[in-house]
């Protein structure tokens, strides 16, 4: 993994050797940086055929005020935790990333965020509460998964509630794992986009991604 800045000068390296999966192989690799807008490269080579590849692509990280501020992470679409102990934390054995965001309208697909700077309420814990909703970008409507979704958790409402949402508690100061299956077997054919949302209920403040 190569890091990149707006000069394309690279100011972060990561190197691994990982076997393959069958066909695949999983990988991961953090690095902190500052706000601003960066490249990332990822290069993988095979050491028997000597054949390789690369991904390249543009992040912009926006600042946040303080530590205490709430901040919740992009979505990020994995493989289905099934039975699998639900995610804590990235690099949890169940996330199994995916390599690629086409998918079937019968695929179940595992969606994992963060959520961090939540506050403390009276009883010394965090409180909050978590939406996921899923907006077609090609015509109007909501997805039928997102109904599903509301119907596993046992959630209250018409069944045609444009969203879903559940709450949590966690520990002051650490940073809460969102992690949910989500079956695709109603969804109808198009492009969507995947929407969270997060309420601090302690602090009453809210996030979006």
């Amino acid at each position: 993994l190569f890091v990149l800045d707006s000069a394309f000068t690279r100011i972060a390296e990561r190197r691994r050797s990982v076997a393959p999966v069958r066909d695949t192989v999983y990988v991961s690799f953090e690095e902190v940086l500052p706000p601003g807008t960066f490249v990332y490269s990822l290069e993988a080579l095979e050491e028997t055929t000597r054949f390789a590849g690369r991904a390249r692509y543009s992040v912009s990280l926006a600042g946040v005020s303080s530590a205490d501020s709430l901040s919740l992470s992009d979505p990020l679409l994995a493989w289905p935790y099934g039975r699998a102990a639900l995610p804590r934390e990235r690099g949890a054995p169940s996330l199994r990333p995916r390599a690629s965001l086409e998918l079937a309208p019968v695929d179940t697909v595992g969606i994992y965020a963060e959520v961090s700077g939540l506050a403390a309420g009276g009883d010394d814990a965090t409180h909050y509460r978590i939406e996921v909703s899923m907006r077609r970008t090609d015509a109007a409507g909501l997805s039928r998964a997102v109904r599903w979704l509301g119907r596993l958790l046992g959630l209250a409402g018409p069944d045609r509630a444009p969203r879903v949402s559940w709450e949590g508690a966690g520990e002051p100061g650490r940073t809460e794992a969102l992690a949910v299956d989500l079956d695709l077997g109603d969804l109808d054919p198009g492009l969507y986009v995947i929407e969270l949302a997060v309420q601090d209920l302690v602090a009453g403040t809210r996030r979006d991604s």
